[in-house]
């Protein structure tokens, strides 16, 4: 390891190693084990992308706390789902189908347009990004201006507005 890689692991550590320490306890309900992995996961995803951290108007501490939140949430997510169910989840059943352009198990075009006008900006552009521009993660978080993993929990949430947006106008049922 480099010494300014050190450097900025331990400028990390010293200046918010311990809010972060005490809010991830707090979020683990004092599991210390799995307290030290998320600490630890949190500071590692700090250390690979520390351009992140300088970037104006971003809180360092704000970014470790979402990121450290965001995941223990996948992380339950996961674990309570089983690997894979998140992407089973957003599938639309074989029978929504409510006119002649959709393909099996997908709502028309028109509908899934009209779905994608009810959604909210972040989500809509994230989703345009990602699922119609065919952008990776990484294009689409140096074009909107956000971490890697802030696009990837705004596609989640952005999927699964979508999906009750399309239920909403009687695509599913």
């Amino acid at each position: 390891m480099r010494a300014r890689d050190e450097d900025l692991l331990r400028a990390l550590h010293e200046e918010h190693g311990a809010a972060l320490w005490s809010y991830v306890v707090g979020l683990t309900a004092g599991d210390g084990a799995r307290a030290q992995y998320v600490v630890e996961q949190t500071i590692l995803r700090a250390w690979r992308s520390p351009e992140l951290l300088s970037r104006p108007g971003l809180s360092a501490r704000g970014w470790l706390f979402s990121t450290a939140r965001h995941l223990l949430d996948t992380d339950h997510a996961h674990a309570r789902r089983g690997p894979g169910a998140h992407v089973a989840a957003l599938r639309v059943p074989a029978a929504a189908r409510p006119s002649g352009d959709a393909a099996p198990g997908r709502p028309d075009r028109q509908l899934v347009l009209a779905a994608l006008r009810e959604l909210a900006p972040e989500h809509r552009e994230v989703l345009v990004e990602c699922h119609f521009a065919n952008a990776s993660v990484g294009q689409a978080a140096d074009r909107l201006g956000l971490p890697p993993d802030a696009v990837k929990a705004r596609i989640r949430d952005a999927l699964h507005a979508l999906r009750r947006a399309v239920t909403e106008l009687g695509g599913l049922a």
